[in-house]
Formats: structure tokens, C-alpha cells, sequence
């Protein structure tokens, strides 16, 4: 058995495999069986590209389009018209990078759009140029989903440094086309490497509890479900401890009912109204909690909505009430906390982010961009 996890996935979303069939594939993966019920857990890795795949269909690919949705010191322009392909540049001008990231995002839907309207049935490459520390790399959770949509559009992100020797970052990137297995590659120190997940021990994680008994926690989402099961969580190893459950609507019957619950396990329990993707409610939400509680200790966002919708169909507007939670609401809390000693905040992302998802688009890119943030983030403290 030589399938790789990766492989696994791409055979799922083309119909070759069922999930049964896949789960008996992971199994033998992780040695003939699950580990109890124990979830099975990946990293992403990257390593050497070693070549091209025997079954990759690079020299079946039509046609050529190089995107590039920042600012950049590599002449992409001259290069692809030496290459004979199309160049599409998405660069925005707004000056947030939140909202430089959702008007890129609402650029490219309507370029891919433009693609699938074609009809046409050749197959078409469409090769995204990001920096690895530039949040348009999350992009590549929407190239991803265009790709499980309609296979003839076949999607890579590369990734590059402009401090790269511009020649060889060209060259990395003709080379990484003719291999239509790849969706990721990162050219770094000279080297061309291409993403893959790879399985973590469960006995190489540290199982550690964050919560502590006196600790304040705020949720957002609260009401969701992710958000009440931490809630729910937090409640059972740390009774005595205090939580802020958070969303926009007004407290329902049903929510109230949902908050006695976990009183009821010794736990205090609040609900406050508040739109975090806008920067004074978020600023006034934890204002309010820390004048009332006299701390934050952790933060769990979870806030989050779908507007589920084919490429084709989806519009600017779905993608930006997608975006405003997960995208504008996480930079607003990391601003509105940024006084605040915490001991974590913890952001919700999807596997829509890492490997696309039907009908989600703006949902996998809004949480690339998650992924992006947080990696950024968590170099600044380190």
C-alpha cells in the first residue's frame, strides 16, 4: 500500500473512493487500525520535490494563467510573456490587509468565474504567485475548491520569497507546472518543495489542559456548536471558572436553557450581544468583559457562517458576510485584546482551509486566511 493521505483525499473528492473505502485505506495508513477512538491527526510537511509523477497530465494543460495578487519585485509580467501565458494581476489597494485579502478574494471569485462560464473543455492551469508570510497565500483553500468543482481547471500555489534569486524562482515555477499532481510548492534556500500531510503519533502529543479552575474565558460563536461543546468542555475540567459566550443575535429561549446547563456544572456563565467584524464592537466586548471580571485568560474564536454556493453562482456579497466573522472578526479581536496578557487564543479554522470544499469557496478561503494569521501571529510572540 503506497497511498498517501494527500492521495487518499484527491481520490474521495473525484468519486474514485467512498468514505468507507477511505477510512479502510487510512487505516492501514496508521498500521492495520485506529488507536481506540482516537482521532487520526496530520501535519503539513514540506519536502523535496522529487520530480515528475508519472500519472501527472502537465503536458495535457491547454492553457496558462499566472496570478499574482501582491506586491512584488519579480518582473512576472515579462516573464509570462516569454512563457506564452496569460497574467492576471489582482493586486488590491486598500490599506488594511484584512480588507486588501477579502477584495483579492472577491477579485479572483470573479476571475474564476469568468473561467467556468467559458464552457470550454480545455484544460486550464491557473497558478497563483504568494509569499509564504503574505496572507494571499490562503487563497490557495479557494483555488483548491475551484479545482474539486471542475477538475479541467487544475489550481497551484507557489509559494516564494522575493529575496529568492528571481531566475531561479521562475524556473521553479515552469518546472512545478508541468506536474498537475502538485496544488502547493514553496521554493526556499534554492530548493523546491512541495506540501504534504503527514500523520502525527498521538503518543507524540502533549495532552495538557489549558483551562484553570479560576480562569475567565470568552467564546465567540458561543451559541454555535463548536463553540458551546468548548464551552461544555471548560465547564467539565475547570468548574469555578467563569465563561463569556458571544454572538450576534439576542439570546434565544432555547440558548438560555443551553446556559443553565452548564451553570448547573459549576461553572458562571454569561451571554453578550456583539458583531465582532466590527472593530467598536469588538473593542467594547472585551472592554466590558474585562471591567467585569477583571480578566481574560484564554479566548476561543469560533465565530463563523456558511453561504454555501458553486463558484458560478456564489456572489460578492455571500463571500463577504462569510468573511466578516471569520476574517475581519479575527483581526479586530487580536486588536481589541492586544493590552490583554492571555494564555492562548485559540482561532476555529476548517479543513475547507487546507484542502477546499465543494460549494465553499469563500468558507475555505476565509479560513486559509486563518491559518496564515495564525502562523504570522504566533512568530510575533515567539
Amino acid at each position: 500500500m503506497t497511498d498517501s493521505i494527500d492521495q487518499i483525499f484527491a481520490q474521495v473528492k473525484s468519486g474514485e473512493l467512498d468514505k468507507a473505502a477511505a477510512l479502510e485505506r487510512i487505516k492501514l495508513l496508521n498500521g492495520g487500525s485506529f488507536i481506540g477512538e482516537e482521532p487520526l491527526k496530520f501535519h503539513p510537511e514540506w519536502v523535496t520535490h522529487q520530480g515528475l509523477d508519472q500519472d501527472s497530465e502537465g503536458d495535457r494543460i491547454e492553457k496558462r494563467i499566472l496570478l499574482v495578487c501582491q506586491q512584488t519585485t519579480v518582473d512576472w509580467k515579462s516573464y509570462a510573456k516569454e512563457a506564452g501565458i496569460e497574467f492576471v494581476s489582482l493586486k488590491s489597494r486598500r490599506s488594511k490587509p484584512e480588507g486588501r485579502y477579502e477584495a483579492n478574494a472577491i477579485g479572483l471569485l470573479g476571475f474564476l468565474k469568468d473561467i467556468l462560464k467559458s464552457r470550454s473543455r480545455k484544460k486550464v492551469l491557473v497558478q497563483l504567485i504568494a509569499s509564504p508570510d503574505d496572507y494571499s497565500a490562503g487563497l490557495s483553500a479557494m483555488l483548491r475548491t475551484t479545482h474539486i468543482e471542475n477538475p479541467r481547471i487544475v489550481t497551484q500555489t507557489i509559494l516564494v520569497d522575493d529575496k529568492e534569486d528571481h531566475e531561479g524562482i521562475q524556473e521553479c515555477v515552469s518546472e512545478i507546472a508541468l506536474d498537475s499532481n502538485v496544488d502547493e510548492a514553496l521554493y526556499q534556500a534554492g530548493t523546491l518543495m512541495v506540501r504534504q500531510w503527514q500523520q502525527v503519533e498521538n503518543n507524540a502529543l502533549v495532552d495538557t489542559c489549558p483551562w484553570k479552575q479560576d480562569g475567565h474565558y470568552l467564546i465567540t460563536g458561543g451559541l454555535g456548536g463548536l463553540g458551546l461543546i468548548t464551552a461544555e468542555e471548560i465547564a467539565r475540567h475547570a468548574p469555578g471558572s467563569a465563561i463569556v459566550l458571544t454572538g450576534r443575535s439576542e439570546l434565544s429561549t432555547e440558548g438560555r436553557e443551553r446556559l443553565e446547563d452548564l451553570e448547573r456544572s459549576g461553572v458562571r456563565v454569561e451571554y453578550r450581544q456583539a458583531d465582532i467584524s466590527k472593530p467598536k464592537s469588538a473593542s467594547d466586548l472585551v472592554t466590558s468583559v474585562l471591567r467585569d471580571f477583571g480578566s481574560i485568560d484564554g479566548v476561543i474564536h469560533s465565530a463563523g457562517v456558511n453561504r454555501d454556493n458553486y463558484i458560478l453562482k456564489k456572489s460578492d456579497a455571500e463571500l463577504s458576510d462569510v468573511f466578516a466573522p471569520k476574517v475581519s472578526g479575527t483581526v479586530n479581536l487580536d486588536l481589541a485584546l492586544r493590552e490583554t496578557a492571555l494564555d492562548f487564543f485559540v482561532i476555529y479554522s476548517s479543513v475547507a482551509g487546507a484542502k477546499g470544499n465543494t460549494g465553499q469557496s469563500d468558507y475555505a478561503a476565509a479560513n486559509g486566511f486563518l491559518d496564515v494569521f495564525a502562523k504570522l501571529r504566533n512568530r510575533q510572540v515567539d
